[in-house]
């Protein structure tokens, strides 16, 4: 009877032994080539049999920390099905999870000024540019009317006091109906 195909996976090595790039690749989760550039650039040491001492090569590798080759299963939890794995929550603005959060941040920010506008609480700048721009043209208007209705009788006036008490008046109406609509 031939093993299963549970039985046929590999379990995976413990970290203390020699591998052979090929063998410390797969463990780390990596390409042999990357191994390889490591090797080359003086990270990871290779005994005088080629093979790599896989604590050492850890070590190395993770104080090197190449942010695109950290090993995959760093922040791995279990799930249905395999693992999923969670980027840590840190301001490093070259990960994926930090551009999504960015992405979903701004998503919201919109939503709240859609809802805001839609509530009455924001509105539109043309919509209130165009209200403010009648407002003031009917406060002109009104206060032009002034002028209209009390030219001649202000002309007919001596009394400094009788002028001033008129003007009041007007000019107090004028605002009273501009604060009523």
């Amino acid at each position: 009877m031939s093993p299963s195909p549970k039985e046929k996976r590999r379990k995976p090595a413990p970290l203390d032994g020699e591998y052979t790039l090929t063998d410390y690749a797969k463990l780390r989760g990596v390409s042999v080539g990357y191994i390889s550039k490591r090797v080359t650039a003086g990270v990871i040491h290779r005994n005088e049999y080629g093979y790599v001492n896989a604590k050492q090569a850890t070590k190395a590798m993770d104080d090197y920390a190449d942010p695109a080759h950290k090993r995959k299963d760093k922040f791995a939890r279990k799930v249905r099905g395999g693992t999923r794995t969670n980027p840590p929550l840190s301001g490093d603005k070259t990960t994926i999870a930090y551009w999504r959060r960015e992405d979903l941040r701004a998503k919201a920010e919109l939503r709240q000024l859609e809802h805001d506008q839609l509530v009455g609480k924001l509105v539109l700048n043309d919509d209130e540019l165009a209200k403010g721009y009648d407002a003031g043209k009917h406060v002109k208007d009104n206060l032009m009317q002034v002028v209209d209705r009390l030219a001649a009788l202000l002309a007919a006036e001596n009394d400094e006091f009788t002028v001033r008490e008129m003007l009041t008046k007007e000019f107090t109406q004028v605002c009273e109906e501009l604060a009523n609509g």
